[in-house]
């Protein structure tokens, strides 16, 4: 809640889903207040500032999700070539390797269908996935396709 007190000077209370009291500051036009939820450390959780008789919360835990950075490579780190050439039946393993300002999120498609994949690596920024693939009996262009989803912002690559 933001209540008017004076000319310039704001009370600004925050309060949780059941309504419990999270914070209460006054601010004046121009201030900045910083607000602790987790009171084991001592690390600002909110800012609250107040500028024009417009009051900003800032969650400084807020991480934008960035476009993912996709490499397909061999098991031994050779990078794919958007065009990958196969021989007829031929045996391929893939290694994909995503990463983002967020943990990405993957799906993988050959000529259209869903590939299962197995996660070899994960982290708060990176994810590793490996399949293995068999080229058809016949000469013909397959599109693959990795999705890599971070917040809802999604990156595209498409091999053939």
């Amino acid at each position: 809640m933001f209540t008017w007190l004076e000319k310039g000077v704001y009370q600004v209370e925050l309060r949780d889903a059941s309504k419990n009291l999270i914070a209460l500051d006054v601010l004046e036009e121009g201030g900045k207040s910083n607000i602790y939820l987790n009171t084991d450390d001592n690390v600002t959780d909110l800012t609250l500032t107040l500028a024009e008789g417009e009051l900003t919360i800032t969650n400084e835990h807020y991480i934008q999700a960035t476009k993912s950075k996709i490499v397909l490579t061999n098991q031994n780190g050779a990078i794919y070539p958007l065009v990958i050439s196969l021989n007829k039946e031929a045996n391929i393993s893939v290694r994909v390797n995503v990463t983002s300002s967020l943990t990405p999120e993957l799906s993988i498609t050959i000529n259209g269908e869903p590939k299962q994949f197995s996660e070899n690596y994960s982290s708060n920024t990176t994810k590793v996935v490996d399949f293995n693939w068999t080229a058809p009996n016949e000469s013909k262009a397959i599109p693959l396709q990795v999705i890599s989803n971070v917040g809802g912002l999604k990156t595209k690559a498409n091999y053939l």
